[in-house]
């Protein structure tokens, strides 16, 4: 799927070691922010929904987006 990130694959040589999951919750908001910041300023005349994913049975917080029709 394109536009849809793994926190862990961003950090892959700190995924499965003993940092806190709040951590992985922070740094998964965090990424999505500075992505809704980057695609506003780049595309100010687009818009785009964002999807934040934090499950237990997932692979870690999962960030994407796409654009929104109007």
């Amino acid at each position: 799927m394109i536009n849809h990130t793994h926190v862990y694959d961003l950090f892959a040589q700190h995924a499965g070691d003993d940092t806190h999951p709040d951590v992985w919750e922070y740094l998964g908001r965090t990424l999505l922010a500075c992505w809704r910041c980057a695609l506003g300023a780049a595309f100010p005349g687009r818009t785009f929904e964002f999807f934040y994913g934090a499950e237990p049975d997932e692979y870690g917080p999962t960030i994407s987006f796409c654009q929104v029709d109007r």
